[in-house]
């Protein structure tokens, strides 16, 4: 296994910690000419929305693999062929192997740092969500006075207004 192969393996990540991607279409790459991955891979890195982007590099990574190996095989064949022994054998590509694995670890790196900082607002959420319950709960179990009413209203269009919790919490 190439060194860059390794690399590209040792990126993968669990499709169920990415399940929220946002995939905008259904293309079918397979179909497609390494070429014109080539050219939506450096089109798509121009773009500034990296969770886009690694929602394309996601799909793709399989493809782009298998192409690196098909290519690295009939490299390697060619240089049998011509009289080298493999173990002489050294890959060399045009450098997109690397781009695209640079590429796709920026946008992975970027989408996980994005999860964890959801996870920690949807907690810090959930904490004030906590505290407007408490908040509540003294209200009701307190005087009943003219502002009462309002503190109550005060309350629910906080609670509307904060965000989401962790799932596990709602």
């Amino acid at each position: 296994m190439t060194e860059m192969s390794e690399n590209m393996h040792d990126t993968l990540v669990s499709d169920e910690i990415h399940a929220d991607l946002p995939v905008t279409e259904e293309t079918d790459y397979t179909a497609m000419p390494f070429e014109e991955i080539k050219r939506i891979v450096e089109q798509q890195h121009k773009q500034t929305d990296l969770l886009q982007q690694y929602a394309l590099y996601k799909k793709l990574k399989p493809i782009i693999e298998d192409h690196l190996q098909t290519e690295t095989h009939q490299a390697l064949d060619k240089f049998v062929q011509e009289g080298g022994q493999p173990d002489d054998f050294e890959f060399k590509s045009d450098g997109f192997y690397k781009k695209f694995d640079t590429y796709y670890t920026t946008a992975k790196n970027f989408f996980t740092q994005h999860q964890k900082d959801q996870l920690h607002k949807k907690e810090a959420n959930y904490k004030h969500k906590l505290q407007l319950i408490d908040q509540l709960r003294t209200l009701v179990d307190g005087p009943d006075d003219k502002g009462s009413y309002e503190k109550f209203k005060t309350l629910q269009q906080d609670w509307k207004s904060t965000g989401a919790v962790p799932p596990e919490q709602s």
